[in-house]
């Protein structure tokens, strides 16, 4: 009996299959550089975060406080790719580690000239810095002062 295996072909990371997986909390991708890793697991995300809007909770980590700072500076600019952006239409503003997203609603004012309003969403996504949990579990060691 020939049996033939579905193989994936692709160049790029898939991650649905990895997410459809609710036994694991915690997932990690290896692989090289620029293979899309990233791309991936936020365009799933992102797509879970529109379609279930408040219902599914959105957690990012990075390692150091200056790499998580780099993504958050300038409303979290760096976070998404731009093709995400303009995909799902998303516009975000950043208030302290947590990143809200926002609909913008041009209209004509009362003078006949176009104005801008932003209408907040409930929270996008929260940013943890893992140093924070690392110095929780491995206090930083004193001196003795004697």
């Amino acid at each position: 009996m020939d049996r033939k295996i579905k193989t994936y072909k692709g160049e790029w990371y898939t991650v649905n299959s990895i997410f459809g997986n609710d036994w694991a909390r915690f997932f990690y991708l290896l692989g090289g550089r620029e293979a899309g890793k990233s791309y991936s697991v936020m365009r799933w995300a992102v797509n879970r975060k529109i379609k279930k809007g408040e219902h599914f909770k959105f957690y990012w980590m990075r390692l150091t406080d200056s790499s998580a700072d780099k993504l958050l500076a300038s409303n979290g600019k760096d976070l998404i790719d731009p093709d995400l952006k303009r995909k799902y239409n998303v516009n975000l503003i950043r208030k302290g580690d947590t990143l809200y997203s926002y609909d913008e609603v041009v209209r004509i004012n009362k003078n006949g000239k176009t104005q801008t309003d932003n209408f907040c969403r409930p929270v996008f996504c929260k940013f943890f810095k893992e140093s924070l949990y690392v110095h929780r579990l491995y206090p930083p060691l004193r001196k003795n002062q004697g």
